[in-house]
């Protein structure tokens, strides 16, 4: 049973941990020298310290790529139901009995809230010496004594960073599409971010629970964050759609995106007739586009002399709308002059049409990837089908068979976009032997 000490307070609802000799378990006084002075309820939450998960390659601010390690504690039970309102949070004594939940050792955090629900307060307990938040000890024929370090905080919404002295709440729907609140992240004044998790099944333990605090159906685990790179915003997976907004929403860490624009943006577009549209470049941590330019596909199509294009050699198909390509297929090209004055780099920032592709900085430097460092008057380009070499794909000769789309950015650190339409050659090579790779021809 949960109960004050030494304080003329009625309980209402159900106490968690019941039963036992009144002289067992843990006696915790609350210390909140800096507040908040008083509460409308409490709750104390008892996490395992068997399983702190600890997750890298987090990001703590929805508008950066900035990364941290963050440790994940798991609900095991809880200790306590709303209260009516505390005059007096500091030195509030409370004390917890054991029931046979399983273990002896608990993670304590007390969530204090006002009137509306909101957190006021969080604290933790800290053995001596340590910063992180440390077990405490709750058995029978025992009587252990804590004091939990509580801090004042504020609770912000995910459009921002929790700060120091800052609680983020996340908030799910359960399988009924019933809210539920999932956890919470809090950045205590004196250390990094550390997440806490809440069962979302209508019980008590959280310890079987994946990692998944957004509850956005990307699960982290120790081993690999990469699913989902910022577990307290739903909003932020791998899978997320990409817009111009100031956000890495998909989790890529591209600083630039490409967004189609029209020819209202300033500049030109393709001069067919059927399309209004054309290409930019958007600033993904500002949200700002650039200048529009013509998309490469509708402009190699009206003008195949005065346009950016790599073209593929291939072979015949089984049908006469389908062909074998030559790939993985390497070409040169030129940066047009971007690169004069110092070193550029080449970014692959989106491939279209179901190709990939990858870019190394010259012929003596093979490494591709998708930057490419050090870059002078021409780099490689390298498309490739996931599939493997010798794949049939849908394609007909002398079309786009897809666009991949690039940044060069240059010495000044000014940033280029570079579109270029894939293609497939007028004429059909001999064969496509072997595994390649197969010479592309490039312009510029």
């Amino acid at each position: 049973m949960l109960a004050t000490v030494g304080l003329p307070m009625k309980w209402v609802g159900l106490l968690i941990l019941a039963a036992g000799c009144s002289e067992s378990g843990a006696h915790f006084t609350l210390s909140a020298p800096n507040g908040p002075a008083s509460a409308a309820s409490f709750r104390v939450i008892l996490a395992t310290p068997d399983q702190i998960p600890s997750i890298a390659n987090q990001r703590v601010t929805p508008a950066s790529l900035e990364t941290r390690t963050v440790p994940y504690f798991l609900q095991r039970t809880i200790a306590g139901a709303d209260a009516q309102p505390i005059d007096r949070v500091d030195g509030l004594a409370v004390k917890i009995e054991p029931d046979g939940v399983g273990g002896s050792q608990f993670i304590p955090f007390v969530l204090l809230y006002d009137g509306n629900g909101a957190i006021v307060g969080v604290g933790t307990f800290h053995a001596q010496g340590q910063t992180m938040p440390s077990p405490v000890i709750v058995l029978p024929d025992e009587i252990d004594k804590y004091t939990l370090d509580v801090e004042p905080v504020m609770q912000v919404d995910d459009k921002v960073r929790a700060a120091a002295g800052q609680v983020q709440v996340v908030d799910c729907f359960d399988d009924m599409q019933h809210p539920v609140t999932s956890g919470f992240a809090w950045r205590p004044a004196g250390g990094d971010e550390l997440r806490v998790l809440f069962p979302i099944d209508g019980g008590l333990d959280a310890t079987g629970r994946e990692l998944d605090l957004d509850c956005d159906g990307h699960k982290v685990t120790v081993e690999n964050s990469s699913p989902d790179c910022d577990d307290t915003r739903a909003w932020f997976n791998r899978d997320a759609i990409e817009t111009c907004d100031g956000y890495d929403t998909n989790c890529d860490g591209l600083a630039n995106i490409v967004v189609a624009c029209t020819a209202s943006n300033g500049g030109q577009i393709c001069p067919d007739p059927t399309t209004g549209m054309g290409l930019t470049l958007c600033d993904d941590r500002a949200g700002q586009v650039g200048q529009c330019q013509s998309d490469p596909q509708c402009l190699c199509a009206t003008d195949p002399t005065n346009c950016t294009r790599c073209i593929l050699d291939w072979e015949l198909g089984t049908t006469a709308s389908s062909l074998v390509p030559c790939q993985p297929g390497v070409g040169s090209m030129s940066t047009s002059g971007l690169c004069e004055t110092g070193p550029c780099i080449v970014q692959v920032l989106a491939v279209h049409g179901g190709w990939s592709a990858d870019v190394a900085s010259s012929t003596s430097n093979l490494s591709f990837g998708s930057k490419a460092t050090g870059v002078g008057s021409s780099f490689l380009i390298r498309a490739r089908r996931p599939e493997g070499p010798g794949i049939e794909i849908p394609g007909v000769k002398g079309e786009s068979t897809g666009e991949i789309d690039l940044s060069i950015t240059g010495p000044d650190g000014s940033v280029h976009l570079r579109a270029v339409d894939l293609r497939i050659a007028l004429d059909a090579a001999t064969s496509c032997d072997g595994s390649g790779p197969f010479s592309m021809s490039c312009f510029p």
